[in-house]
């Protein structure tokens, strides 16, 4: 038997070095304090159970990756429409009071739209973790009843924070490289251009109360600024309140404890 190369846990590692922002990894879980008693015998009726429960998991993650895409596709044609629509009523009304008001109803109605759609992506992010989660559960049972399968895995069967995030690739360890990369992510992308459409509004309300061009401008950029702090603060707040609720059963210190199944 094969057995796979140790790998740290929540638990053997200190809070305040920096986590890989993956699609919802950042701050670790727990990690069970027993470990269950699993007792398996190697038939075939096992093997079968855990390759449906994989299949409704896989299937369950393709949802979820659907719904993300198809959710900020649909945000980002609503804006564009939005400003197709605003440059085509912009010259037809000489660029009136009455253009900044429709300017001003249409960017709120974008703003309001972004917001929802970056909270049911981001919320999409949290159930991905834990399919993830599952499915390293069901790769940790394929190993206890095969243990010479372990060198062909591609991922580790644990379900620790850790073993997990490998599913992604490696992990950072660079502060400003995981905001960078979570910016770059499906809901990072959708809460970026929130705080952007959000900047618009207040330098487009300013300029509406007869502010010089320069103070817009000014008005603009903290507005822009200051509500990409608030997306990038709840979002973290949220993953940190999500990871709360999971915990590992089968982390890489246990090993998979299996040995050979019985006959």
């Amino acid at each position: 038997m094969v057995e796979p190369s140790p790998q740290p846990t929540v638990a053997d590692t200190d809070d305040s070095t920096p986590r890989g922002l993956m699609p919802v990894v950042l701050g670790g879980w727990k990690v069970d304090p027993e470990p269950p008693v699993v007792t398996l015998t190697g038939d075939a009726s096992e093997l079968q159970a855990l390759m449906a429960e994989h299949q409704g998991l896989l299937a369950t993650r393709s949802l979820v990756y659907n719904e993300a895409f198809t959710r900020s596709a649909m945000y980002f044609q609503l804006l564009g429409m939005s400003f197709l629509g605003l440059a085509l009523i912009g010259p037809a009304t000489g660029f009136s009071p009455e253009f900044v008001l429709v300017a001003i109803l249409t960017l709120a109605f974008d703003f309001v739209m972004g917001v929802l759609a970056f909270l049911r992506v981001a919320s999409a992010n949290g159930d991905e973790t834990r399919t993830v989660l599952a499915i390293n559960r069901v790769r940790h049972g394929l190993v206890r009843i095969a243990p010479g399968i372990t060198p062909f895995l591609e991922n580790p069967p644990y379900d620790d924070y850790d073993s997990v995030t490998l599913n992604y690739g490696i992990q950072s360890q660079g502060a400003v490289s995981n905001v960078v990369y979570g910016l770059s992510t499906s809901a990072g992308t959708v809460g970026l251009v929130v705080s952007l459409v959000a900047g618009l509004l207040a330098a487009v309300v300013a300029l509406a109360l007869a502010l010089p061009g320069g103070a817009a401008i000014a008005i603009g950029i903290l507005g822009a600024i200051g509500t990409l702090l608030l997306v990038l603060r709840w979002a973290f707040a949220m993953i940190v309140r999500h990871n709360a609720d999971l915990s590992s059963r089968f982390p890489a210190s246990r090993g998979t404890g299996g040995g050979t199944p019985a006959a």
